[in-house]
């Protein structure tokens, strides 16, 4: 099963409402990769075959230079977190593993 890794500047409050969607969503500080670069988390992604979310610009740089198994990226500040997460989960329930597998997504 496909999972998403949240990276650190993600709320808490989204990461449980996905949560609660039944989107299985990993917290950073869990996995003790607090404060590590973004090219260490997203081999760490890659390595455990997840998802990215994250609001990082810098991702998109870095994921044209590897394979990855998808990046959803969180595009405004201005968005609640029940719609950001509403977006997640249409993503989540529309596409299927081999969708995200490479590519990008953008919510607002």
């Amino acid at each position: 099963m496909v999972e998403i890794q949240a990276d650190e500047h993600i709320k808490k409050s989204l990461q449980n409402a996905m949560r609660n969607m039944g989107i299985p969503v990993h917290n950073i500080e869990k996995e003790g990769l607090k404060g590590v670069s973004d090219a260490d988390l997203l081999d760490f992604v890659v390595k455990k075959e997840r998802i990215l979310l994250t609001n990082d610009q810098d991702f998109e740089s870095l994921a044209e230079e590897r394979k990855h198994y998808g990046i959803i990226f969180i595009t405004t500040q201005y968005a609640t977190v029940s719609e950001i997460a509403g977006e997640i989960l249409r993503l989540w329930d529309q596409l299927s593993p081999n969708d995200f597998y490479n590519s990008k997504f953008y919510v607002p």
